[in-house]
């Protein structure tokens, strides 16, 4: 259990590569966001994740934008925090998630969020029945059809590296 991420205060994971690695959750209290920065901890944030929480609560962020190669992350807070777990995350939720995080941005249509979300709810229902085989032709179709779908180069790219990412976890 981490108490008190306070701004100025700084968390590291060193070395790391967050090759196959779609998202982080974290489990936390307070009011702020923790940030993910690449090497430094004055770097720009690759990822921001609000807390907002009077008691301990999960949230998830999906990553859209991730370093390449081994460095380290370092983990820092805006506001007065108590983290109790922080994950790395490989999964169809993530996909999901980063398609609409993609689709706000501009970098994805409608026409591909709602064709790629239907296949990624089936898959998530295949999922939660047990069925693999059934997920895996789902995020396999899904996986075909993102360059046909998505035009916008860094989105098409980044849902086809963390399509396979989830594909591999399986």
């Amino acid at each position: 259990k981490l108490a008190g991420l306070v701004a100025g205060e700084s968390l590291t994971y060193d070395p790391i590569n967050l090759g196959g690695i779609t998202g982080v959750e974290l489990r936390a209290a307070g009011v702020g966001t923790v940030e993910l920065r690449w090497n430094d901890a004055n770097a720009t944030p690759f990822a921001k994740i609000p807390v907002n929480s009077a008691t301990w609560s999960s949230v998830a962020v999906p990553l859209v934008s991730i370093p390449e190669g081994t460095g380290k992350i370092v983990v820092t807070s805006n506001g007065g925090l108590e983290l109790d777990k922080f994950t790395f995350t490989t999964r169809i939720e993530d996909l999901k998630a980063a398609l609409a995080e993609l689709k706000a941005a501009g970098k994805v249509t409608n026409g591909a969020l709602t064709s790629l979300g239907i296949r990624l709810d089936r898959a998530l229902a295949a999922q939660a029945a047990g069925d693999g085989a059934k997920v895996l032709s789902e995020l396999t179709f899904v996986e075909r059809q993102i360059p046909e779908r998505v035009e916008n180069r860094e989105a098409r790219a980044l849902l086809q590296r963390n399509v396979a990412a989830v594909i591999a976890e399986l």
